[in-house]
């Protein structure tokens, strides 16, 4: 039981984390765009 409540907290806060990644991620992804451009 117990660690099935571990992975449930774990998952809810890989969540909020996954919005942030994500929109963190796009910005990553338009950067690199932007160097291969220039090139």
């Amino acid at each position: 039981m117990a660690n099935q409540y571990r992975v449930g907290v774990i998952r809810r806060a890989d969540g909020q984390g996954f919005k942030l990644r994500y929109k963190h991620g796009k910005t990553i992804i338009k950067r690199q765009k932007n160097q291969w451009s220039k090139q």
